[in-house]
């Protein structure tokens, strides 16, 4: 009975506190409030206004169109990513009990089931390592040691955006690598 009682506090205070994968950048601000910072494209700053007089001279800092919003919210740092203005991942840096993490989990998606793919904890350092899956479009990670938490939520737009910058990436690289075989083999 009691720990029924535990569980319902916990989901009505994760309610309130945590954010929604999907959720507006203004109905994440309401829940935490105005950012400390804000990072597009790898491009950080603490001022909200000095991004946006940047971004209406140079767009190239809206790469992969993410931006990046940092919070502090009751003791704790969290961090949202947005695609299009909805929030695709969200970070939170604290230490949780499991009974929080899949009440938090349940939050972001009611009707999925959340299920570990991998629970473990490696001896010589001690971190544990959890992570969650939808099996259909949502994903969780969460690391825990030395008396640090750190918890990721991200869903499937999130999850395309880094396979895509991956492969810029790897298509920069491979034309590199082919520009300087085509150098050094000139003449042969």
């Amino acid at each position: 009975m009691i720990r029924i009682i535990i569980l319902i506090a916990i989901l009505l205070t994760a309610n309130q506190l945590y954010a929604r994968l999907g959720e507006t950048e203004a109905q994440i601000e309401e829940r935490y409030g105005k950012p400390v910072a804000v990072e597009i494209g790898g491009l950080k700053a603490y001022d909200k206004t000095a991004i946006e007089e940047r971004l209406k001279d140079d767009k190239s800092y809206l790469e992969f169109g993410c931006i990046t919003r940092y919070y502090l919210f009751n003791g704790t740092r969290v961090s949202v990513r947005f695609i299009n203005n909805l929030s695709v991942s969200e970070t939170y840096w604290k230490v949780y009990p499991m009974d929080e993490l899949q009440a938090i989990l349940q939050l972001n998606d009611k009707d999925a089931k959340w299920t570990v793919v991998t629970d473990s904890k490696d001896v010589a350092s001690g971190v544990r390592v959890v992570r969650w899956t939808t099996f259909i479009d949502k994903f969780a990670n969460y690391q825990e040691g030395d008396g640090e938490g750190l918890l990721n939520i991200w869903d499937k737009r999130f999850s395309e955006l880094l396979n895509k910058k991956k492969n810029t990436e790897q298509q920069k690289l491979d034309a590199e690598k082919d520009a300087i075989i085509k150098n050094n083999t000139k003449g042969y």
